[in-house]
């Protein structure tokens, strides 16, 4: 389905701190042009939910236990932004 101008922008957040991703939702939650659609807290449930959901925007944390997400998610053959360092 395409979006529209007037659509929210959807987002999933992928963070290991559980308590990081449930805040970053909230605060987030509050803008009427944007909505979380869902939280979750490792690297293969982070890929599997971006091709199945689709968001517009994937906030996620590139260090994360387990499989390596980044590299899934750009050769999946989709767009990806390049990470930024929080430093």
């Amino acid at each position: 389905m395409a979006r529209t101008d007037t659509d929210p922008i959807t987002i999933v957040i992928a963070d290991d701190h559980r308590s990081f991703g449930e805040a970053m939702q909230i605060a987030l939650d509050r803008e009427q042009d944007l909505d979380v659609i869902q939280v979750v807290s490792d690297g293969d449930l982070a890929v599997t939910t971006t091709l199945e959901e689709e968001p517009d925007v994937v906030l996620m944390d590139l260090r994360m236990p387990g499989t390596d997400a980044s590299r899934r998610r750009a050769g999946s053959g989709q767009r990806a932004a390049a990470p930024r360092s929080s430093s």
